[in-house]
């Protein structure tokens, strides 16, 4: 093997190196699309406040709520759009920032989905957001007080 070919191929290398590293780079300054909204190890705990008593929710549930809320999307303001009632009369995380110590989550209703219309200011403080598991986050806050 000459020098020659012996120089290509440890630039290649190093290149492909630096290929890696940078895509690497990128992906760890991202913000994770798993922590859209809440992230798991930020909260601290979770209650669902029905008839003005908190009801708190186990690990299992508080998994499950973060998963609906962080897939949820903003819809904007919507005005005069027909809802159904709601079941309960707001949903608070904790969380251990002292920043940011609880975000509540106000429902205005759910849709023709059973989706949960909802505001939450530290999120979204231009409108509303929509759950979008078709009535699954509605079943799960149903259970945290029956």
């Amino acid at each position: 093997m000459s020098n020659r070919m012996l120089l290509y191929m440890t630039g290649l290398v190093l290149l492909a190196v630096a290929v890696l590293v940078t895509m690497n780079l990128f992906t760890i300054f991202q913000p994770s699309s798993a922590d859209n909204y809440i992230s798991r190890n930020n909260v601290r705990g979770m209650a669902v406040l029905e008839d003005r008593k908190p009801f708190t929710l186990n690990f299992d549930q508080q998994n499950r709520m973060i998963d609906f809320l962080n897939a949820s999307t903003p819809i904007g303001i919507r005005k005069g759009d027909s809802t159904k009632p709601l079941d309960f009369e707001e949903i608070v995380v904790y969380q251990f920032s002292k920043t940011n110590p609880s975000v509540t989550v106000t429902p205005m209703g759910y849709d023709e989905d059973d989706g949960l219309i909802f505001s939450a200011n530290e999120w979204n403080s231009f409108g509303y957001l929509k759950d979008q598991s078709k009535g699954l986050l509605k079943k799960l806050i149903s259970e945290t007080y029956d």
